[in-house]
This record gives structure tokens, sequence and C-alpha cells, in this order.
């Protein structure tokens, strides 16, 4: 015989998954030669292979103790784990011998990887066998093989409850007694009277015979069966020799053969046949081919791939097997919510299992098939939780109470006996990968302390639930972990001077006044020898454990100058203003009467309702009571001409980068000016002077020099020069060096670019004198704070400037609109930028400080020589016109011309905007109709009139009068133009005859879209009539018509004797008198023509 390996199941929610061999063994044959029709082998099952990163030991059984697989995952793996049961399997198989049977065995996993696990769902399921070509016949076992679908446990009814359940989707555990009778009916109704002469006849149509009863095929070894005692149920006890002779002499037999209690002399054994058999009997050939007969289609409902199997992934084999309760059992403890008792990093994981037979695998169905086994169980990794310290940036010199709890100093900062007071508190981000922002508030940490007792910590969403919460500048969450003991101190941070967290923090960098970077990593305890705190710490969450990461935050420390000598840096609290518009703010004289303490220190008065937010963050916003504080610090020794001492006339590279720039700056005699250079930026004072940012302007205000005060000032010159993106950030004097001939080079970012608090510029700030001091306006929002630079002169005598009136230059650069010549100005005048530029086939958009036209301006300050931008978008085709058809809307005349200087009529406009609707839009409003007395209905131009007055487009000169022969005027025309676009207009006149005109609104708008232009002197002549030529060219700028050049045009076009290549109007007439197709050109406004078309019909119009 060749081995049979019996398929076998573990008890436990995991599956066995068998990999067929290579060949089938060959067929058995019954007494007489008669052979049995098993069918091929021609499914495959996917292999899963044990990672390479868990060893596994098998410790065979021994005495009273079960087999047993040891796993260890190794240290430094990572991702899902596969554990491989091959040598479980090939150890067990042997020792189950039926049905029912089971074997013991352990598994220990030893989790030494650093990273927990989790039991994946899906992973005790079969692999799919690939079923295709399979005739039905074959097709049951294959199911049976590949994922335990169909189930072989019969009730007393003798047939399968659970194999129906599957086949019939039925909702009841029991078989319903009408699939019962479904089942003896389709017999009956057959000539059969029962099960067994269904099998009788089965068994003599397989195997080519005649027996005419059960007796009769028991009858095929009766010399053998009559030394046997047979007792109830077809139970048969056989001696030592009896058995071998059995198993050797009659495998045909020995194939029905049933071992309740084992296998050998003097067990008992049963022969699986029909009726008291069934209740045992596994699945055989005869069964399969039973239901085929007897449900015939439903067999279909059998899938042939278990991967979306409600059986295989929602009950498992468990469901299929004798022992439910430890099925039960196992389900609870290996899957219950999918999370529960994982392995976690460290730990050993041991339990029990049995090695159990059941369902179709069972010898007698596969006895001549030989097996390999393997099974696996995959773990799933889980978590690590993530926490990583919010980047911050602080200027040293605030104050904390939040540290006050801490036993390490995480900082010792200089000159202080409270270095923890110094530092902002500490936020966190929390990555627990698949858990969610709900799971995470129910996160909790958990580690011993050194004194032994047990700590655990929470989540607290930061600034509040839900939207209030907030986020860092990627947008991930930010959270406060704070202890569930609140006389225990809340999750701090260690700092480091290298990324790596190896280096304390030290303040030799920082008493130098120099910027630096540290990098924190998370503390949760009472050490600061490491970067967690206490011991074994972990998450929890959902009764799931996770290791702890701890990623790590970048503090960007900003040094002040006078903290290194021990004095009080200079910041001042924040004053809001009952006024909500930073003008209003800057006219309140109470609150800078507040901010500067009488005008004796710097201030800053922000207006009502201005918003913080933290470190830039958008959605980072201040909490709590504390209110901003502005800082007023000197420059750093990094930024002296000498890079330490002051040199001789004390100056700073910026005050040097400003007297080198002067010219540019519009600075006279800046050799003879003094200068102070200081650095201002907003912080929370309350918080470790963590910088923050306003959403609104804020209003500064300067002390007056020694020796100057406002009654004083008036005899002075000052001015403000600012240089952006210098933030003390910049260690060394070369760095800063570098940085401030960037910035130089930039004056009033001319460089153009989006400005932000990270542009190098110089840019020369408005300064306003008041009794509180030099008042200036600071944008957060585009250039933020930085070095300043105050320079001062005392002016001639006599009041005037010293060294006579400087002027600049205002140039405009159109981008191919209406040309304007460049204005000269005196310094420091506010020029507001009121010309409107046209520009064809483009609506301009306003004007702009920069060439990439991204900072919109209504006027400007001329501290310097200066360039505005015009700003332009596509002008758009009015939706009820149809631009996308360039066919001939003008005709000619009967002699043959065209006449474009000629007037041209109210009829004729009508008409030429009837033709030039869209189908949908004529269809819509066509009409014969109107309310004209003088529009005759027989007239050619009535239905174009009608439809037009419908539609709102055109209107009479009077109630009833249309006047269709009269030229029409500009001012109309526009009017017609405008009326197809709905945009109102909103703004200025734009032409200087047109005020109180009837159609001033209409002209106005036109002309923002480019389709009308005024007269050179700056008139728009709403009242003169307009040319056959120019009501062409207005119409081609409202479609969108516009060839660019004669060479645009084709050869074959209709041309006119009165329209000459050089005429002025000579593309606009030839495009309006043309049909012909077109592309677009690159810059996406001009046409060239690709085809001549013929010209439309429009006289069906006109009867």
């Amino acid at each position: 015989m060749k081995k049979r390996v019996l398929s076998a199941l573990l008890a436990l929610p995991m599956l066995l998954t068998t990999a067929p061999a290579a060949y089938a063994a060959e067929p058995a044959t019954q007494s007489g030669g008669a052979e049995i029709d098993w069918p091929e082998p021609t499914c495959t099952v996917d292999y899963k292979p044990q990672s390479d990163t868990v060893s596994c030991e098998f410790v065979e059984e021994t005495g009273d103790a079960p087999a047993k697989l040891v796993y260890t995952i190794q240290e430094g793996a990572e991702g899902d784990q596969v554990l491989e049961l091959s040598k479980l399997a090939d150890a067990l198989a042997d020792t189950v011998q039926y049905p029912g049977d089971a074997a013991q065995f352990d598994i220990e996993i030893h989790n030494e990887s650093g990273n927990s696990y989790r039991y994946k769902p899906g992973s005790f399921t079969l692999a799919s066998a690939d079923t295709s070509g399979m005739e039905q016949s074959e097709l049951l076992p294959v199911l049976g093989y590949d994922g335990q679908w169909i189930p072989f446990r019969f009730t007393s009814s003798m047939v399968s409850n659970q194999m129906l359940k599957d086949l019939f989707n039925t909702s009841s555990v029991n078989i319903s007694l009408e699939q019962i009778v479904t089942l003896y009916d389709t017999l009956a109704e057959e000539g059969y009277d029962s099960l067994t002469n269904y099998f009788v006849a089965w068994y003599n149509k397989k195997n080519s015979t005649d027996y005419a009863s059960f007796d009769a095929i028991m009858a095929v070894a009766p010399a053998f069966f009559e030394d046997i005692q047979k007792g109830n149920a077809m139970k048969f006890s056989c001696t030592a020799e009896q058995f071998t002779e059995l198993e050797e002499a009659h495998p045909e037999v020995m194939r029905w053969a049933y071992f309740p209690s084992g296998k050998g002399p003097g067990d008992t054994f049963q022969l699986k046949w029909p009726e008291s058999g069934l209740q045992t009997a596994g699945y055989d050939g005869w069964y399969q081919s039973m239901f085929a007969f007897a449900f015939g289609d439903d067999m279909a409902n059998l899938s042939t791939s278990s991967s979306g199997h409600t059986s295989c992934h929602e009950r498992g084999v468990g469901d299929y097997m004798e022992g439910t309760d430890l099925w039960e059992q196992t389900d609870a403890y290996f899957r219950g919510d999918g999370q529960a008792l994982a392995p976690e990093s460290g730990s050993v994981l041991s339990y029990s299992g049995k090695w159990a037979l059941d369902g179709p695998c069972i010898r007698n169905a596969y006895a001549n098939y030989e097996f390999s086994f393997y099974g696996s169980i995959t773990l799933e990794e889980v978590g690590p939780v993530t926490i990583t310290p919010v980047d911050m940036t602080l200027y040293i010199g605030g104050e904390s109470d939040y540290w006050e709890d801490f036993a390490e100093e995480p900082l010792p900062a200089a000159n202080s006996e409270t270095p923890e007071a110094r530092l902002p508190a500490p936020h966190f981000y929390v990555d627990g990968g698949t858990l969610t922002d709900d799971q995470l508030k129910e996160l909790t940490f958990h580690g011993t302390g050194e004194d032994g007792t047990e700590k655990s910590w929470k989540l607290v969403p930061y600034g509040g639930d839900g939207e209030e919460q907030a986020t860092g500048e990627d947008g991930r969450k930010i959270w406060d972990i704070v202890s569930t003991d609140p006389s225990e101190p809340d999750a701090s941070c260690l700092y480091f001077e290298d990324p790596e967290c190896t280096i304390s923090a030290a303040t030799d960098n920082i008493e130098e006044n120099q910027s630096t970077h540290l990098y924190a990593t998370v503390s949760v305890g009472d050490s600061n020898t490491s970067g967690a705190g206490n011991n074994n710490l972990y998450a929890m969450a959902d009764g799931q454990k996770y290791n702890l990461d701890y990623g790590v935050g970048t503090l960007t420390i900003r040094s002040v100058t006078n903290d290194a000598t021990g004095g009080e840096p200079y910041t001042f609290d924040a004053i809001h203003s009952a006024h909500s518009t930073v003008e209003a703010a800057a006219g309140d004289t109470a609150a800078a009467e507040t901010a500067t303490d009488g005008g004796s220190n710097a201030g800053v008065v922000a207006p009502a309702g201005t918003e913080y937010t933290v470190n830039g963050h958008e959605n980072w916003a201040m909490v709590g009571d504390e209110q901003p504080s502005i800082l007023f610090d000197d420059v750093l020794s990094s930024y002296e001409l000498d890079g330490g001492a002051e040199s001789e006339v004390g100056q700073t590279m910026l005050e040097k980068a400003v007297i080198d720039n002067a010219d540019a700056l519009g600075l006279d005699n800046p050799n003879g000016r003094q200068y102070e250079s200081k650095y201002f930026d907003l912080v929370d004072a309350g918080d470790g002077n963590v910088w923050v940012k306003a959403d609104r302007q804020l209003v500064i205000y300067w002390p007056y020099p020694d020796g100057i005060t406002y009654e004083t000032a008036g005899s002075y010159d000052f001015d403000v020069f600012h240089f952006t993106g210098l933030h003390r950030e910049y260690t060394t004097s070369g760095e800063v060096q570098a940085m401030v001939n960037q910035a130089a080079a930039n004056i009033n970012n001319e460089k153009g670019g989006a400005a932000s608090n990270k542009t190098l510029s110089l840019q020369v700030e408005e300064v306003v004198l008041t009794e509180h001091g030099i008042q200036l306006i600071v944008d957060q929002d585009r250039y933020g704070f930085s070095p300043f630079v105050l320079s001062w002169a005392k002016k001639d005598t006599g009041g005037g400037d010293h060294g006579g009136t400087t002027y600049y230059t205002l140039r405009y650069e159109s981008n191919g609109g209406t040309k304007y010549d460049s204005e000269r100005y005196r310094r420091n005048t506010l020029v507001e930028l009121d010309k409107q530029p046209v520009r064809e086939g483009y609506t301009f958009t306003g004007w702009y400080a920069d060439k990439a036209l991204t900072e919109p301006i209504d006027d400007i300050r001329m501290t310097s020589n200066k360039t505005v931008y015009a700003g332009w978008e596509r002008t758009g085709v009015p939706e009820r016109l149809n631009g996308d058809d360039h066919f001939a809307y003008i005709i000619g005349r009967d002699d043959g011309l065209v006449h474009p200087e000629a007037t041209i009529t109210r009829a004729e406009v009508a008409t030429i905007f009837f033709r030039l609707l869209t189908d949908e839009a004529r269809a819509e409003y066509l009409t014969e109709t109107s309310p004209f007395a003088d529009v005759a209905p027989d007239a050619w131009y009535a239905t174009a009139v009608a439809t037009m007055e419908a539609m709102g487009i055109v209107e009479g000169r009077a109630p009833a009068v249309f006047d269709p022969d009269a030229p029409i005027t500009r001012g109309e025309f526009a009017a017609i133009a405008a009326r197809f676009d709905s945009a109102p207009y909103d703004g200025a006149d734009r032409f200087t005859d047109i005020g109180g005109h009837w159609a001033a609104e209409y002209i106005n708008q036109a002309a923002v879209k480019g389709w009308v232009e005024g007269q050179p002197d700056g008139s728009f002549a709403p009242d003169r009539s307009i040319s056959r030529a120019e009501a062409m060219t207005l119409v081609n700028r409202v479609l969108g018509r516009l060839p660019e050049t004669a060479d645009d045009l084709l050869d074959g076009m209709i041309t006119w004797p009165d329209n000459p290549p050089d005429a002025w109007y000579y593309l606009a007439v030839q495009e309006a008198t043309n049909s012909h197709d077109y592309g677009r050109k690159a810059d996406t406004v001009h046409e060239t023509w690709t085809g001549l078309q013929p010209v439309e019909d429009w006289t069906r119009y006109e009867q």
C-alpha cells in the first residue's frame, strides 16, 4: 500500500494547509479487479514559507510531556512573521487514527525581536486551491481538502447538517425537515426506498458489478468475516492476526473501516456504510455522487476559492470539529477581538493544543493520495506607538511653571537657579499606526518607577477636543501626556546636543549668545539617565500591549544678548486695542500708552480679536491666559563687523549694509547719520519665550533714541530698515555676513516671489512719529520679525530735509497692456495705483509688487525706485455667444464691398449678435414679434431685432421706437456687448467723458473685459457713431477671434477691394467675413486658420 498520511487539523483557530504530492498513487481495485475511479490530484495549494527571522526547534514527546515546537522571533525582525508547523504535522500525523482522535502538543513563541505582534486576522486559514478544469465528481473532495468548507459530522438523521447549511444557506444549525424530505423524495421518485438501496445501485454501476443487496457487497470476503465477531451497528472485533490480514489482504474493505478507540489487536472497528454507519462515516465517492444526483444544479453553490468563503474566514474549521468546546475555548483565547494576548516584545507565549482528525481528509477519502503537510500561523506586527516631542523655537529668558515637579534638569540654563523654568512645556505627536483618534484618547502608558511602584499616563488633546485640538505644520495632532495620578509629574523631555540623543545638552554654546538646536526625547520617569525614564514602559489600547518608540524633536533655542550678562531680556506684554483694524489700532493712544509705559519702552498693540499660534503652526493656538510679548533685543555679537567685540564706530553688519546701499534705499549722507540695530520677535514669555505668531498686522513702537523726545523728534529724519529672514539660527559671523549680503541684494524684494518670514530681503519700512515712540506696522504673514535698523539724523536748519529732497521713479510694467510713462515722486510719497490698463483678450486683475504676481497692491510707498506689474486673466466668451465656431457674421453689401469705414446701423448690429448666438440660446428666445412700431414684420432684420429684444440685449430709443436704420453709437454698442456678461462693474469710471452717461456702467464693464478702448486723450466718445470696422473689432474681441498677423490667414479666403492689407482693420475684417477652422497659438489668445469653410446662409431668418 501507499503510505496513507492523514490530513489533520489543529484544534485551534489555525489550519494546517496540505500540499499534494507531485503524483497520485496507482488506483486501488475491488475484489474481482474492478478499479475505483479516484479523482486525479489536479489542485495546487499556495505555500507560505516560514519567515527567515524565525528559528524553530521541535522537541519530541517524552513521558508526560507532549511534543513541542519552540519558535524564536529573532532580534531585528520586521513586519509580519510566519510560523510554519510542518515539523509538528509530520510528527503527529501517524498518531491520529480516526475521526475525533487527537494528539496533544505544545507551542512556545519566544519574542526577541523588539516588536510586538498579534494574530493576524485570517492567519489560520488554508491556502486557496486551483480547481479550474475539474469535473463535478472531483470537486467536493478538493473543496474538503482546500479549506475545510464541507463538514462531515453527521446527526442521527444521517445527513450532515453543516453541509446542508453551507449548500443551502439555511439559518438553522439543524437540518430542516424540508431538506430531509427533499433528499428522500428525490430518491423515492427514482425508485429507491432508502439510502442503502441507492448505495447498492451506485456501487454496482461504479464497479460494473451486480450485487443484489448490501449484505452481498459485504460478502466480498465472506470467509474472513465469518471469523470476526459482529456486534451492533456493524461493529467488529478482531485479533491481531485478523487485523493484519484485514489491513494487508483486503485494503478495499479496510478503507471503509473506522477505529473509534485505536488501531490494533482486539480493537473494535466499524464498517462505515449507510444507515447505522453514517453517524460516524466520512465522505466517500458515492456520497458525492448522491448529492449531485439529489440536488442537481444546487451543487453550483459550492465555491472553489476559500478566500471569500465565510466558513474559512469567519467560522474557521473549528465549527466542523467534534470537540466544539475546545474550539470555543481556543477561539476566545487566541482570536477574541483580534488583538488580545499577542506575543509582546521580550515575552514567551505558551499554549497547548490538540492535533485532531475530522472532516473529509480521513484515510477512506484519500486512500490513494500521498500528501505532505504544512501549517502556518501568521503574526501581524503591531505598533509600536511612537511618541515624538513637537519641534519648538524659543528665546532664552522665559518663564514656565511646568517643570517644577521634575527632579531631572532637562536643560541646565546659564545663570539661573531654576533652569527648568526657562523652557516651554513640552507637547507631543503620538503615532499609533492603525489606532484611531478615539482609540488614542483611551491609550495609556505604563511603567515601573525607580521605587518599584507602577505608574501610568494618558493622552489629552492639546488645545481641546475635536477641531479645537492643535495640529503641527504637517497636520499631525498634538497631545499632552499627563499622569493618571494628579500627584505625579506628567511626561517631560530630555535634551541632547546630537540627533541620536547620546550627548546630554550643556549650555556652553548658549552662553556665547549663539543659537543652537537641541534634540528632545520623551521622559516619563524619575531619572535623566535615559531617554525613556521608567523601566518596562509600554502602551495599552483595547487590551493590546504596544511597544514604545521615541521620535526626536528639535528644540531651536535663540539667544538674547542680555541673558548672557545676567540681565533681564527685553520683553514687553502685548496690549490689545479696542479697535479691530490695524489702522484704528495704530491710532489707539490709550493702548499705546499702556504698551509703552508712557513711551519709556518698546511696545506692541494688537487689533481686537487678534489670535496667536505657536511656532507659526496655523492650527496650534495659544491656550490659557497667556498673552504674547514683544522681544526687543540688541543684535548678537556675531552681527558685529569683527565678529566679536564692537568695532571703533560700533557698526554692525546690518548698519554697514544700509550705508553701502544708501542710494538704492534713498538715504542721503549715510555716513553722517546715526544707527541703532535691534531684534524684534513675538513670544509667549509665560511659556518659556516660545515663538508665537499673530494672525493680523501689529503696531510696533520703537523708543526714541537717547536725547530725543516726541517734542524734538520733528527735527530729525528717521528711517527704519528691516532685514527679513535673518532669524537667530546663524551662529558664526561668516554665516551672518552671507545672509546679510543676500538680503541687501534684494531690496524691497525686487527679485519677486512670495513674501514670507524666510525671504531674505532689505525692506524700507514706513514710520510714523508718535508721542509713544516711532511707530511701524509689522505683518507676520509677510516678512514677520527679525533684525531692524533705525537710522536718524538732524534735519537741516529751517526744517528741510538735509542734503536736499530725494525723488524716486515709479515704472509701470503692463505686461502687454496699455503702456504708461514712468513717474517721479518725492521720497516716502504714497502713490495710489488707479491706472486701469487694457489688453486684447484679457481682463485686468490689478497691480502687483513683484514679477511673479503674488503680492497684489493698491498703493505703493516710494522709499526707493519701484516697479509695479499688471496682472491679467484670459477673458472668456460669454456663455450665450458662440465662440467655438468661427463663421462669417458679416457678408458685405450688394456692391461687392464691405465698407469698413461706413457707419453701422442699429439693425445691422442686432443682426450680427443674433447670428453669433449659440444654437441653444437662439432657439430659446427665437421670436418674430417685437414691441417696436418701426420694425415691420417683413423687414429683413425683424426676427433678429425681436429675438435680441426678448433676450434683453437690445433696447429701443423710446418704448415703441427702435430706430433700426440709425447709426449705432459707441455707447450703445458697448452696452449690447456688456449685457452678455453678468459681472457688475465696481470702481471709478475708466474714461474721462462718461460720468453721468446712461451707458457708463456698461462702458466700464466692457472696458474691464478688454472689449472696448478709449481715445488717446482718455475719453471714450460714447455718443459718437461707430464704424463697421470698429464694430467688427469689438465683436472679435468679445468672441476671442483674434488672428495676430496676416500669416495666420489662408490663401483662397474672401477678400475685399476696400480692405487693403495695410489698413488698421484688415485682420478684423477678414476674421469677420470668412468662415474657417482654426487652432490656438502658444499664447492661448491668438489663432491661426487651418481651413476654410463655406459662408453660413442666414436668409432663412430674413424672409
